[in-house]
């Protein structure tokens, strides 16, 4: 009888750490327990509207497959990652996992990584890492937002660290400096999309990845090239924190291991 019991204990505890799951229109997620899978696809299905008229100006349609969204509340570091398989400008799948604190996968990743599958289904390619996150800060909370600004005019005023934006807008992988690539991604996408609108934005890079990044500059900011956008963004972080004095170090050589493949 001991033995059996402690069988029954033993498949009761795998049981729970299976999770819940909840299918929405567009998601399905598994998560630890039913309020939460029902929590998370609720909040799924609000950003993916939400986001979509925020960059879009319209919704989406219903993807033909849900997302699978598989979330796992800790009490650690928040963070996500969303995978997508692409084919001849198709989107054919797309999978989400995020993790962290409750409050912050609702309002910060979530929002993020949903902002994603939102620039997936415009671009239908992967898209240039520095625009892919950058626009995905752009999209969640203050506080992350805050804390990204805060750790760019960092970047910007330690030496070597700067990434040109020249060299920023070819990656397309993530440099050794990864969090560079967030804090100026986000940064210059702020700067972007306050200077005209997120649809103006998109506009930008896709002309940015088929015609080259000067031609976008001059056709959507009016910037003859990436070096005159790069000074006027500079200028701008400048003035709006003049007690930190911002300007790029080694402007003309690409840090090290940081160029695109």
């Amino acid at each position: 009888m001991p033995s059996r019991r402690l069988v029954l204990f033993v498949l009761a505890g795998a049981l729970s750490s299976m999770g819940a799951s909840f299918r929405t229109t567009n998601f399905l997620v598994d998560a630890p327990t039913p309020q939460l899978a029902q929590q998370f696809g609720q909040m799924a299905e609000h950003w993916r509207q939400e986001k979509a008229m925020d960059w879009l100006g319209r919704e989406m349609p219903p993807w033909p497959e849900p997302c699978p969204l598989h979330v796992r509340v800790t009490l650690g570091g928040a963070g996500g990652a969303t995978q997508f398989s692409f084919d001849r400008g198709r989107v054919l799948g797309q999978n989400m996992n995020i993790e962290g604190s409750l409050d912050r996968l609702l309002v910060s990743v979530l929002p993020h990584e949903v902002t994603h599958t939102v620039f997936a289904y415009y671009f239908r390619t992967p898209v240039p890492r520095w625009a892919d996150e950058g626009g995905a800060v752009l999209s969640e909370d203050d506080i992350e937002r805050n804390r990204h600004d805060q750790l760019c005019r960092e970047i910007l005023n330690t030496p070597r660290r700067a990434i040109p934006l020249r060299t920023l807008f070819e990656l397309r992988d993530y440099p050794r400096d990864v969090m560079a690539l967030y804090a100026q991604g986000f940064s210059v996408a702020q700067f972007l999309v306050n200077s005209s609108n997120r649809p103006t934005f998109l506009a930008f890079v896709a002309m940015g990845m088929q015609r080259g990044w000067d031609v976008a500059a001059q056709t959507y900011y009016h910037y003859n090239s990436v070096e005159d956008l790069q000074a006027a963004w500079l200028t701008h972080m400048h003035n709006t924190r003049r007690q930190q004095p911002v300007q790029l170090a080694a402007t003309t050589n690409p840090i090290p291991g940081e160029s695109g493949p």
